[in-house]
């Protein structure tokens, strides 16, 4: 978008609010401040009620930088939350995942809870008794094997 602007493709950037140029209060304000008046760009953020190209209110030195550190502010508020309610999700023993892994299913009466699907179990377990006939040796969870082993699986 800004290599745009440097071409001069386009003079005139819009969004919704000033959260959705930049979650940035310094990078934002560069923007705004600097970058746009340089290069004959407009900007304008439509519910903020602000246009680079309309004479500039006292305010604005005070509200756009205020608003733009707000909603950086906000951001992090709301990562650190995300996270740490993700934490707690998965220390109470609820799956997050999107996809259950092979043998098992999402439990149709808990989205975060896994039961075993049969039909996969049955042949996980054949192949982990095959597996054993041929090694005679105990099997261990891929995460135990690569750790002890020090290597990382591919996929790809």
């Amino acid at each position: 978008m800004m290599a745009d602007v440097k071409s001069s493709k386009t003079n005139c950037i819009v969004v919704k609010d000033l959260s959705r140029f930049g979650r940035n209060n310094w990078d934002a304000g560069e923007y705004i401040e600097k970058a746009f008046p340089f290069l004959g760009g407009r900007f304008i953020a439509v519910n903020d009620n602000y246009d680079s190209f309309r004479e500039k209110k006292a305010e604005d030195d005070l509200v756009i930088p205020f608003k733009t550190l707000i909603n950086e502010t906000y951001c992090r508020d709301i990562s650190v939350k995300t996270r740490s309610q993700l934490e707690i999700k998965r220390k109470g023993g609820q799956f997050l995942g999107a996809f259950a892994v092979y043998g098992y299913m999402k439990d149709p009466n808990a989205k975060n809870h896994l039961v075993i699907d049969e039909y996969a179990a049955d042949i996980v377990r054949m192949i982990l008794r095959i597996t054993l006939m041929i090694t005679e040796k105990p099997l261990h969870s891929s995460m135990r094997w690569r750790a002890k082993n020090k290597r990382l699986l591919c996929v790809g």
